[in-house]
């Protein structure tokens, strides 16, 4: 029969499942008091149980023992005792202290090791990616350092935009694309997505004549053996790495050409003049890193141009020393702070990119610090383009016979959404355009005769 009665040190309500036999002690399961009850015959059932507290009765009542009496007398205690939660919710009871475990030293050690590990491995998983030079840069590796014209195109990405086919086709001619086809065929690749992205380089120095170089990155890998058993083409090694001379009658651009393979995706194709192998002997030097090549140039306004879906980038060295203080001369009166600044500009140039929501034009150059590009953008933003509206463009802009600002609808939209912005020593405005006026824009920033009179 339940057996029932409160803890005379805490008033704790013990619950078991049979009264103890007389004399036996038991323990509070609350507070850890031992102690023993009244004689069952004494004890109240647990169906009428309401006493707060067991009363002593020196007539009935057992003397109470100490646990250490109880615990030499060899007496158990009985199972079951639970505290009672319904007639005290607060009446947790009292936890008991597990024991610890104690952890191998051995197994920690490896642990902290193993964690170490996994740590290292992600810290320098981290500084491999945040380091790594995206597809342009690496390609400018093997561009000599001393290259001052540079133009890009994202073929894969604008075979995406079949409406500005045309714009691609300016750079991607059809001397190029023979020589694509030529190099799909001998890797066994697929000729119409060989082609991942294009970028040619000329050296104009300042005595005249020039060189001229085409890097070619493809889609898929290439195998430097397939690739040379078909390229038809004599081995010409330069500076130890792997290379080739292609006969007058190649097609396209190979003709008389001379070609390097600095990566399984890359190839380096020189045209023949004076420079080529001057600039083919440069451009190895990239084999073991940016070392000293176009890339180790580039810097913010560079990094902020070449974002663009088709680019053109400008050094103002040999024969480019003054085309940006040039062309920015015509319009000294209407852009003084922009006219004076560009004089000593390092850097310079334009690009282009089209979106779902139309083409996002930009143009760009280096000033000599941080508080000249401040001094240009705010320049911008308060002269006769910062107003934002659709006012027309001053008289010498439209002297300058620029091709978006003679059309008077696509000049108003260009002014409606420019943004005029500086990166470190970049200046720089971005506009974005839809529409009949997209296609307007981005041919007028893809124009053919920028940076040499011809490409």
């Amino acid at each position: 029969m339940p057996f029932e009665i409160r803890c005379p040190e805490c008033a704790a309500k013990l619950r078991l499942d049979d009264a103890p036999p007389a004399g036996t002690p038991i323990e509070c399961s609350k507070c850890g008091t031992l102690f023993v009850p009244p004689r069952a015959a004494k004890a109240k059932a647990a169906a009428g149980a309401k006493s707060a507290r067991p009363r002593d009765d020196d007539e009935d009542d057992a003397p109470r023992k100490p646990a250490a009496d109880a615990a030499k007398a060899g007496i158990k205690k009985p199972k079951s005792i639970a505290v009672d939660k319904t007639a005290n919710p607060n009446n947790k009871g009292k936890k008991r202290k597990a024991k610890k475990k104690v952890t191998n030293p051995v197994f920690l050690l490896a642990a902290i090791a193993f964690g170490f590990g996994g740590l290292t491995v992600v810290f320098f998983t981290m500084i491999y990616f945040l380091n790594r030079a995206g597809k342009v840069e690496e390609m400018m590796t093997y561009v000599p350092a001393d290259v001052n014209w540079v133009r890009g195109v994202n073929v894969s990405l604008m075979a995406k935009y079949p409406g500005y086919a045309n714009e691609v086709t300016k750079f991607y001619t059809l001397e190029v694309k023979a020589a694509t086809d030529h190099l799909a065929k001998a890797a066994g690749h697929d000729a119409e997505t060989f082609l991942d992205y294009l970028m040619i380089a000329k050296l104009r120095p300042a005595g005249g004549g020039s060189g001229t170089m085409y890097v070619f990155r493809s889609a898929r890998s290439m195998k430097a053996d397939v690739l040379a058993a078909g390229l038809g083409a004599t081995d010409a090694p330069v500076n130890g790495e792997r290379g080739f001379r292609f006969p007058a009658n190649a097609p396209g651009i190979l003709a008389g050409a001379t070609m390097i393979l600095p990566t399984p995706r890359i190839v380096a194709i020189f045209a023949p003049g004076p420079l080529q192998g001057s600039m083919a002997s440069a451009s190895t030097v990239g084999k073991g890193g940016k070392g000293d090549s176009f890339a180790l140039k580039l810097n913010a306004t560079g990094r902020v141009i070449i974002r663009g879906s088709i680019w053109l980038l400008m050094r103002n060295t040999g024969a480019l020393a003054n085309y940006m203080e040039l062309t920015t001369k015509v319009v000294d009166k209407d852009f003084a702070v922009i006219c004076d600044k560009s004089k000593a500009a390092p850097m310079f140039g334009v690009w282009s990119s089209p979106g779902s929501g139309g083409v996002r034009v930009g143009v760009a150059f280096e000033c000599a610090d941080r508080p000249s590009a401040a001094a240009v953008v705010k320049s911008l933003k308060t002269g006769p383009l910062g107003k934002g509206d659709e006012s027309e463009a001053p008289n010498q802009l439209k002297a300058a016979n620029v091709q978006f600002i003679s059309t008077a609808k696509v000049f108003n939209e260009y002014m409606q959404n420019v943004e005029y912005l500086q990166q470190k020593e970049c200046a720089f405005a971005v506009s974005t355009l839809a529409g009949a006026g997209a296609k307007a824009i981005m041919g007028s920033f893809n124009s053919m005769t920028m940076g040499a009179g011809g490409e």
